[in-house]
Parts: C-alpha cells; structure tokens; sequence
C-alpha cells in the first residue's frame, strides 16, 4: 500500500513533469548495525539507479527513499550528489553492491562533487532522479536502518531490447519487442494519471 500510494505517484509525475507514473519496483532495505566496528559491512555503493534499469527507453525516472526511523549519518543515511543527474548516464555506474567508496569517488568524482546527507525523520521521503549518485556508509549504531523504497517510471516508459537484462522484463511476456511498454497493471501498477 505504501509503494502504490497515489500521493507518491503525484508528486513523482509533478517533478519528472509527466502525465502519469507506474510502479517500476520496490525494495525493502536493511542495513545492520555494526555497534561501532570498523568495517564496510552495509556499504552501499556510489551508484545511479539507471546503472540497473538500462532496458528501459529512457532514465527519466525518480525513487522515492522513506525512512522507517529517524536516519542520519548516526545510522548510516543515505548521501546524494546535487545536481549530479545533470552527468546523464555514466556507464559502469551499476555498483550498488561495491564495498569502497573510497575507490568509487576516485572514479566517479568529478570537480562538483559534494556529498549530502539525506538526514530524514521517520515516515519523511526523499526523491531523487534515477541518474543522482548516491551511497551510503555502513551503520555504526546498535540498531538496523530500515526503510522502504519505491521506483517510479513515467507511464509511456518502454522496453529497450539489447541492453542491461533486469528481473521485470519477464513480466513483459516470453519475447519482448524494441518498445513494449511496461502497462501491465498486474506488475507496473499505475498508481497515478492526470486524465
């Protein structure tokens, strides 16, 4: 109910400046607490979104991250990059699960790099665009940092046959064709539309 609420689908269609929005996918994620040790444990890496969602015609998607309890650099939030959407697609960008960020800044970091906190209060959301980095460290309080994500697309968004395989395209049906939309309502709901 939260993922498919159509509030999350009005506002995604007011910032991506579209007509409607479907659900593209939604994660549950938990990072651990590591009670202080020094480890990469819960390192989520620098990455954009888009890096994973290459079978679609177009990046112009948005995630809408809500924090399930307070979430601060004390429990390992999520950290942006302004403006960073402005790059457009970098390939070698899917390295959500790369442990050194350290090693990823070298090779993402460009002169306006400026690492931001997303600091949220439980039940707040933030938005960013699919081609925004963004990482985060591991957490060093005692208890996990939860929180529930929800992918959104433009309504008109279609498959992209020949790149990056994802696990929606089967849903599509046995063979896709170049430029099948994602309408199927039972697996990309359509959670708002202006018409």
């Amino acid at each position: 109910a939260v993922v498919t609420d159509p509030v999350l689908g009005r506002i995604a269609a007011d910032l991506l400046g579209v007509d409607s929005i479907r659900l593209w996918h939604d994660q549950v994620l938990y990072k651990p607490g590591t009670n202080g040790e020094k480890t990469k444990r819960g390192t989520v890496g620098w990455h954009q979104d888009y890096g994973y969602w290459r079978c679609t015609d177009h990046p112009h998607m948005v995630t809408a991250w809500i924090a399930l309890q307070d979430t601060d650099l004390s429990n390992g939030c999520m950290l942006v990059i302004p403006g960073s959407h402005r790059w457009g697609v970098v390939e070698g960008s899917d390295t959500f699960f790369e442990q050194d960020n350290d090693k990823l800044r070298e090779r993402f970091m460009r002169k306006d790099w400026k690492e931001e906190p997303c600091i949220l209060k439980a039940g707040q959301i933030s938005f960013h665009h699919a081609l925004t980095f963004h990482g985060s460290e591991p957490n060093p309080s005692s208890a996990p940092r939860l929180s529930i994500v929800a992918h959104l697309m433009p309504g008109n968004t279609r498959y992209r046959k020949g790149r990056r395989f994802h696990p929606n395209v089967p849903f599509l049906g046995p063979r896709p064709y170049d430029g099948k939309p994602f309408d199927n309502d039972e697996y990309f709901q359509l959670l708002y539309s202006r018409a």
